[in-house]
């Protein structure tokens, strides 16, 4: 039989799997029955693809096997209350009914969004629902609780942070490697690269995708940027080249700037962890055999505010400490960003030239307001929407602090930390110009209110279909387990004035551009 298996943007619609079906039907009455699709499958999973977005047709075979299969089980219907209440989300939050309790909520047609309503229902993380994805394994992890997490790290890897640092290196970078150009950050440093008349070579797994987003971002300059192109995968040894383009690159190549990121903050932590340790620990393989000095970007969230629990009640966070308490293991992006960064300050111990560069949150250009290209898919952006939406937000929310970091100015002060002659620094690289909630409701989101935490989880969970209250529901899950913690970047900023940069203060006119974007 000739089979065809579609990925609909609607796995639950029955008018899209209807017309796909008239169609295939209209396309199957121009071609002789040899040649005819005979059965038709609808998955709600990406197909898997090559570097070069290809579908990997053997792989893509196996999964959809694995799906039919289950799709084949025998129905199991909810036994306990609790598996009622989280069928009963499930089938809400898909518009599905009749779900049993050992299917997969991903496997339905479950994402991202979806996951964060549904861990509103029930009043978890969704990070849980990742791990159980379903009613009956998700049940036995509610009944079972939380054993205390071990802290991350035994290693003494604040002393590794004094150890070796600031160390003067004169290193007038001939050609440098850039991971990540496609993303929102990257494509910018791409940018301060090619005024800098730079020799870049940009390591992606799609050249047509990077020259859409430097079309995007950069419509008037991109035709004339000149730089080269390596059809690469981090993920992969030898960053997914061959011998000889691996050892040509290396020699080649005297500097690493490393974007590239997975940024979920929720998921499967394997697929994280793929990205953005495994990747990294591939690239700091490729500075040692190329003798190159590495700019690895983290995070400033690994401060674990709003995000983890912490232990540590006096704790401040600055360039000089990564570990303060935190219990990274509550957040799959920041628990792969604190052992990448684990990963780089060791190599720094044998010997790797490296600074870590923590970004903060990366806001719309300066100017002129761009946003990165996926907007919709901003977590902050959609936090201000959901607020606005909601009307109110709680008291234990009013206090912590949120930077805009503006990418263009972001992109220059990386460059300028990146191509003076200091290594083995920490930079915290955000706007210090901080505002609270409070500040910012009162500021811009005028007529949001604040109220008690009951009344303004009350207020979400009315609203919880809506994408962007969603967002808000989530970020305000983790952030009602964590602390407010005290955060500085005074090096990083004093480190920047001496390279003649300031950041910008940011007033009413810079706010007004999210009311632009879309």
């Amino acid at each position: 039989k000739l089979c065809a298996a579609f990925q609909p943007v609607d796995i639950h619609d029955k008018a899209i799997q209807k017309s796909i079906r008239l169609k295939v039907k209209e396309i199957n009455n121009t071609l002789p029955a040899y040649k005819r699709v005979v059965t038709l499958n609808f998955v709600a999973r990406d197909f898997p693809k090559t570097t070069t977005m290809k579908i990997k047709r053997k792989e893509a075979i196996q999964m959809i096997e694995q799906i039919i299969d289950k799709k084949n089980a025998p129905f199991v219907a909810p036994k306990t209350a609790e598996q009622r209440r989280i069928v009963d989300a499930f089938e809400t939050v898909l518009n599905c009914k009749k779900i049993g309790i050992k299917e997969n909520f991903f496997d339905m047609g479950g994402d991202s969004l979806a996951a964060f309503e549904v861990a509103a229902i029930l009043g978890i993380q969704a990070q849980e629902l990742y791990e159980s994805p379903t009613a009956e394994t998700l049940e036995h992890a509610l009944l079972a609780g939380k054993e205390e997490t071990e802290d991350e790290t035994d290693l003494e890897i604040n002393t590794y942070i004094a150890n070796n640092a600031n160390i003067r290196h004169d290193h007038n970078a001939s050609c440098i490697l850039l991971t990540g150009a496609t993303g929102f950050l990257g494509s910018h440093i791409l940018r301060e690269l090619m005024r800098r008349k730079m020799d870049v070579v940009c390591l992606v797994r799609s050249e047509e995708k990077l020259q859409s987003m430097l079309e995007y971002y950069f419509p008037k300059e991109y035709g004339k940027f000149e730089y080269s192109v390596s059809i690469g995968d981090i993920t992969k040894p030898k960053l997914g080249l061959s011998d000889e383009e691996y050892a040509a690159l290396a020699k080649r190549v005297d500097m690493v700037i490393h974007t590239a990121a997975n940024v979920s903050h929720a998921g499967n932590y394997e697929d994280l962890e793929l990205t953005n340790v495994t990747g990294t620990r591939h690239v700091i393989e490729f500075c040692k055999e190329a003798n190159a000095v590495l700019q690895h970007t983290s995070t400033a969230s690994v401060n674990g505010s709003g995000t983890v629990a912490q232990k540590n009640p006096d704790a401040v966070f600055d360039e000089f400490v990564l570990y303060i308490g935190q219990n990274y293991a509550q957040n799959v992006y920041i628990h792969t960003k604190y052992k990448a960064e684990e990963l780089v300050l060791l190599a720094r111990e044998e010997g790797l030239k490296v600074n870590i560069i923590r970004i903060g949150n990366l806001t719309w250009r300066k100017s002129d307001g761009k946003f990165q290209k996926n907007a919709q898919d901003n977590g902050f952006l959609d936090r201000l929407r959901g607020l606005v939406k909601v009307g109110v937000y709680s008291q234990e929310l009013a206090e912590y602090s949120i930077d805009f970091t503006p990418v263009d100015e972001c992109a220059d002060a990386y460059m300028r930390l990146a191509m003076h002659n200091r290594v083995n620094n920490i930079y915290n690289l955000y706007n210090p110009y901080i505002f609270t909630v409070d500040m910012l409701v009162r500021r811009f989101l005028w007529g949001v209110r604040k109220v008690s935490k009951e009344n303004f989880e009350k207020s979400l969970r009315t609203l919880i279909s809506d994408k962007e209250v969603a967002v808000l529901s989530f970020y305000n899950t983790i952030a009602s387990a964590s602390r407010n913690i005290p955060t500085s970047n005074t090096f990083t900023v004093k480190e920047l004035k001496k390279r003649g940069f300031q950041w910008s203060k940011i007033g009413i006119r810079y706010l007004y551009y999210a009311k632009k974007i879309r």
